[in-house]
């Protein structure tokens, strides 16, 4: 265990970020029951993913179970250490130090929808009404937004988000699907 975390920590030291931090791996728990949706180009926005292994997983699902290989993955994160881990596993990479700035921003390269936002850090510690309010104004009809939450807030946000239907909690996964 000694010689295990001594590379751990020499990986940190050296990269910058815990190699079994936020999105070393895809959350089993979220994908059990997240839904494909039919779509020829999924697009997926990946919120705060540390690693990016969410947003990567549905491009994953898609080509495994769908053989799509058209799903674009754009990752924006307020964490600068995880900016070139992303850079591998998107096609998009942007740094925001506010997340409620996200759809602010013009940027051709930013598309207008998206099928799948994972908001992968605690929406407890963000603005969560305003990041949600504006995720659900970037999905595409039938879109999921799948944000961390915690158990007290999901009441909160049922009764904060009525326009969206809710679909279901899964550990400590909100899953909401867009339904304007």
């Amino acid at each position: 265990y000694d010689v295990y975390d001594d590379g751990r920590q020499d990986f940190e030291k050296v990269l910058g970020i815990d190699p079994w931090g936020p999105g070393c791996c895809y959350d089993c728990y979220l994908f059990e029951k997240l839904e494909l949706i039919e779509t020829p180009q999924p697009i997926v926005l990946g919120i705060n993913s540390g690693q990016g292994s969410n947003p990567l997983k549905v491009k994953e699902l898609y080509k495994e179970k769908k053989h799509n290989l058209n799903t674009v993955v754009y990752n924006v994160t307020n964490q600068e250490n995880y900016l070139e881990d992303l850079r591998g596993v998107s096609d998009y990479v942007r740094y925001e130090e506010n997340l409620s700035n996200i759809f602010k921003k013009t940027d051709e390269n930013f598309p207008k929808k998206f099928h799948y936002i994972i908001i992968d850090t605690p929406v407890v510690f963000l603005n969560y009404k305003q990041l949600i309010e504006n995720c659900l104004k970037y999905l595409t009809v039938g879109g999921y937004l799948c944000a961390l939450f915690t158990d007290n807030q999901e009441a909160q946000i049922r009764k904060a988000f009525p326009k969206a239907d809710y679909v279901k909690k899964i550990q400590n996964w909100l899953i909401l699907k867009s339904c304007q």
